[in-house]
């Protein structure tokens, strides 16, 4: 809410940097684009004339007797249109200026409401992001025994029917850990996204709380009761508790694949894994789902091997 209503109040004052507002701007262009195509035309006939008196001129001057007194005021008038078009020229050359001024100024307004769009986008998408990541089911935990699947071996099989046991334990488990690479990597995924967002929605403010302005109204929204920060620890509790049963999940899912070190005994994992706390932060709930994700990858290999299909 407080992205929202900060973008909003940043419309308002960009639009009152001049002491006008964008329509103003966009109507004063349009209207000194609309003066200066008058001015040109303008000019222009005037070039055309002088060009028509300086040939009647010349005409006037081959003659075998020409006339001094018409020669003269045909100048004089020549002259005096000279000077008008030098001043129109003036005038056209100013409101050139002018309007490049103005267009400047309008193209840095503009970039700056498509950055403040592009902002407001990125808090929408994060808003959806978090609820639907919030709300996703919670990972389950394998369905298959991590020692049991250690212990099989084809090769050692009584029977073909005992083999044909074998087989189909490892199909199913090979089914489960897709299934679970699959939502990690999912999850994963979108962590990373909110991720990026929040960064972004970081240094927005504190790009806007760097400019007087913006600063001041950062301070009013984060001051009133009902204003909320712009992070993803500012979900509604509902769907805070579900964050946190998803993370628990994930971490009862990694306490599971690492059966007593026997399948990574080098993998260095010192934190309490029954402690939400110690994942609190976005870093360290993409950091589990990598582990995770690694140790599921490290299994569907194994799986793999022992079922006669691709191996290390």
């Amino acid at each position: 809410m407080k992205k929202i209503i900060l973008v909003i109040l940043m419309f308002g004052v960009w639009n009152s940097i001049s002491g006008q507002t964008l329509p103003e701007l966009q109507d004063e262009h349009a209207a000194l684009k609309s003066g200066l195509q008058k001015v040109v035309l303008f000019r222009d006939s005037l070039q055309s004339r002088l060009q028509e008196l300086a040939n009647r001129i010349d005409r006037e001057k081959a003659e075998s007797n020409p006339r001094r007194e018409r020669i003269q005021g045909q100048m004089a008038t020549a002259l005096s249109l000279t000077r008008e078009i030098e001043e129109l020229n003036r005038q056209i050359s100013e409101k050139r200026k002018q309007l490049n001024r103005l267009e400047q100024k309008l193209d840095a307004l503009y970039a700056a409401k498509i950055d403040s769009l592009q902002k407001l986008v990125e808090q929408r998408i994060l808003r959806l992001s978090e609820k639907r990541l919030a709300l996703s089911p919670p990972l389950k935990s394998l369905g298959f025994n991590l020692h049991t699947l250690l212990t099989i071996r084809l090769e050692t099989a009584k029977d073909s029917t005992e083999r044909a046991i074998f087989a189909d334990y490892l199909k199913n488990a090979q089914k489960d850990v897709e299934e679970h690479l699959r939502k990690i990597r999912q999850f994963r995924d979108e962590l990373e996204t909110i991720a990026i967002l929040e960064e972004k929605a970081r240094d927005f403010v504190d790009e806007t709380e760097d400019h007087s302005d913006f600063g001041l109204m950062a301070q009013s929204i984060s001051s009133s009761g009902g204003a909320r920060a712009a992070t993803s620890e500012n979900f509604t509790e509902q769907m805070a508790n579900r964050m946190e049963q998803q993370i628990h999940a994930s971490l009862v899912l990694l306490n599971q694949l690492d059966f007593h070190g026997q399948l990574f005994p080098a993998e260095n994992w010192a934190s309490p894994l029954d402690s939400v706390q110690v994942v609190r932060s976005r870093e360290d709930q993409i950091k589990l789902l990598r582990i995770a994700e690694k140790k599921l990858e490290e299994i569907h290999r194994i799986i793999l091997q022992k079922s006669g299909g691709k191996k290390h």
